[in-house]
């Protein structure tokens, strides 16, 4: 990947990043970037609706906040793991809160 980028002009880089943030934010899905300590880093507009906040204040918060307190744990395991083996795991069922205080499950 680097080597992509190094060969690309400094426009040409632009260009890319910006055409990637507008398919992040444009996304009818919600996208939520988060980092090793579970804080958000970036979030779309579709994915601040959805958990009912503004992005101003969704970005930063740790994103294992909105979990149910008995399934933090396994919830911060999930990731962690996800971020060290970077392989797919099976989806599960949970309920959320959203920052709104209304819950919903995903």
């Amino acid at each position: 990947m680097n080597q992509v980028v190094e060969s690309m002009d400094p426009n040409e880089i632009f260009q890319s990043e910006s055409l990637y943030s507008q398919v992040i934010e444009y996304s009818t899905e919600a996208i939520i970037d988060i980092d090793i300590d579970h804080k958000v880093l970036c979030i779309n507009q579709a994915g601040a609706n959805f958990l009912r906040g503004n992005k101003e204040s969704i970005i930063g918060s740790d994103i294992v906040n909105i979990f149910q307190d008995e399934m933090k744990d396994k919830i911060r395991n999930r990731i962690n793991q996800g971020m060290s083996e970077k392989e797919p795991f099976q989806i599960i069922e949970k309920t959320i809160s959203r920052f709104d205080g209304s819950k919903v499950d995903v």
